[in-house]
């Protein structure tokens, strides 16, 4: 899965919901014609397994993960939100979508979203059943 890189398009929304929205326009057909019809985000406390579950670069080495864990150094966080929206196809005949949208930090701290990191994941992806996992542990938003 390709790393979506957007900018902040909405000021009264969460930066996260912005940049999730962002992402999900710059993909549609006919953008102009995206409108939003539910939103839910949630912090999501990780495991280490977790985190290295979300390195979709396989940057990190699990040794690595399991020390900064042990130190207290890392104490991830994934901001994890559900878009559901409606837009029209290429046909013109409206749809209604869903993206699991995702951006782990290291200290849990909320910060500027770093784009770079935001995942998108649609319904059926592996991306999206770990991502509906960690939702479902971290219970109603």
């Amino acid at each position: 899965m390709a790393m979506i890189v957007v900018a902040t398009t909405a000021s009264n929304a969460s930066e996260l919901a912005a940049e999730c929205e962002a992402a999900i326009i710059e993909q549609l057909t006919a953008p102009s014609t995206f409108r939003l019809v539910a939103f839910d985000e949630r912090a999501v406390p990780l495991t280490a397994d977790d985190w290295l579950s979300l390195d979709l670069h396989n940057r990190l080495s699990v040794a690595a993960v399991d020390a900064a864990y042990a130190a207290g150094i890392l104490r991830p966080v994934a901001f994890i939100a559900r878009v559901r929206y409606e837009a029209l196809n290429a046909f013109g005949v409206p749809i209604r979508s869903e993206v699991l949208c995702a951006l782990p930090t290291e200290t849990g701290l909320a910060a500027p979203v770093d784009a770079s990191s935001l995942i998108l994941a649609r319904p059926g992806s592996i991306e999206a059943m770990l991502l509906e996992h960690l939702m479902s542990r971290s219970g109603p938003g």
